[in-house]
């Protein structure tokens, strides 16, 4: 196969206010990366106000018609069942993070915007869940985020792109190609092959450059392993030796599209009542952002999805029995003038939500309201 080379077009955005546009934001990507660049924090707001900045921007330029967040839950996850080193070296952020992410999720309850959250699973797998769903029901996907993990969901229609939150363009399966010398359907193998950071473990001595030569050569991980034989000299005996490593690899590094979380089309169009103007304004000026203030309290009435989308959303599969207890949270703001911003928490019969996790999980025993309330 030809060496790749760079898309002679570009991936596009969907135009701004386009009615089937569906954007699913990483939180916790966003989140953590402000983080690392800008710890310790001071308690100043820093990682909220980055992040809910962001999201205003994203609200008002690029007008989004449904919109969803998803966040990791504290503890194990599925990952870490099959690899005791899945992420085992990354430091607990603190309680100043928390306090942050805590802050970032009043901001969504009060403009009703919907985070997934499951026990057991991290935002990575919502993400692909939810967006194989959306488009289901035949919207156009953006997942925002600058994890290359979720690369692997690019199509090549354009249909579902990655994009960071601040390009001009958007990431789709040529621009996967250019960045990696496979496509999107190859790059979970690739990464089984190469390894990622500390996610997978890969084949030692094996990188990204002769993972995708292997690739592109043999097709998939499965013909690069079983012709290992094929191969010369140190390459030989890796691929010979590290089989084992790269198919628990492939494991950990695939998304998982059966995450247990309840999608409803009316909850994730985008919109929030007048009477949520002084909550927002309030949470604007505390976070500094003028944006936030002056613009978007007025309220903006959420659209109805139309028949046929609830009917596909509706229609979807359901989801695979989770490997682990998992407990779900979908938070939607349904706030009044005088009250605190309540939320909804749906929760299948499964397991709860450990109470004696990082304080972020608290704004959920603290908001949800009777079942029945809001919308």
């Amino acid at each position: 196969m030809p060496t790749p080379t760079p898309p002679a077009r570009p991936t596009l955005l969907p135009a701004p206010g386009e009615p089937d546009a569906c954007y699913l934001l990483d939180l916790s990507g966003w989140a953590r990366g402000i983080h690392e660049v800008r710890r310790p924090l001071t308690g100043d707001h820093v990682v909220s106000r980055s992040v809910v900045g962001r999201l205003v921007n994203l609200l008002l330029d690029q007008r989004p018609a449904f919109l969803a967040v998803a966040a990791d839950t504290p503890g194990a996850t599925w990952q870490n069942a099959i690899w005791p080193g899945y992420k085992a070296k990354r430091v607990d952020p603190g309680a100043a993070y928390d306090a942050e992410i805590e802050t970032i999720l009043r901001v969504l309850v009060a403009h009703r915007i919907p985070v997934l959250r499951a026990a057991g699973f991290e935002a990575d797998d919502l993400l692909a869940t939810a967006a194989r769903r959306a488009r289901r029901a035949g919207l156009r996907v953006v997942i925002v985020s600058r994890d290359h993990d979720l690369w692997q969901l690019c199509d090549e229609a354009g249909e579902i792109v990655a994009w960071d939150g601040a390009a001009d363009t958007a990431i789709g399966a040529a621009e996967v190609r250019a960045r990696y010398g496979v496509g999107p359907e190859l790059l979970a193998d690739l990464m089984a092959l190469a390894g990622d950071s500390d996610e997978a473990p890969g084949i030692a001595g094996i990188g990204e450059k002769t993972a995708a030569e292997l690739l592109r050569k043999r097709g998939s991980l499965a013909e690069v392993l079983r012709k290992w034989d094929w191969e010369t000299g140190a390459r030989r005996a890796r691929l010979r030796d590290g089989g084992d490593a790269a198919r628990m690899s492939r494991e950990l590094v695939t998304l998982r599209e059966d995450a247990p979380i309840a999608l409803d089309l009316a909850e994730l169009a985008v919109g929030w009542d007048a009477a949520d103007a002084a909550v927002i304004r309030a949470l604007g000026v505390e976070l500094e952002i003028p944006r936030m203030i002056g613009v978007l309290p007025g309220g903006f009435p959420k659209k109805p999805p139309r028949a046929e989308q609830l009917a596909a959303m509706a229609a979807a599969p359901v989801s695979a029995e989770p490997s682990m207890p998992v407990a779900i949270a979908i938070v939607i703001a349904a706030p009044e003038p005088a009250a605190p911003a309540p939320v909804v928490a749906i929760a299948p019969t499964v397991a709860p939500l450990d109470e004696s996790g990082p304080r972020q999980g608290d704004l959920f025993a603290r908001l949800a309201p009777p079942r029945g309330e809001g919308a």
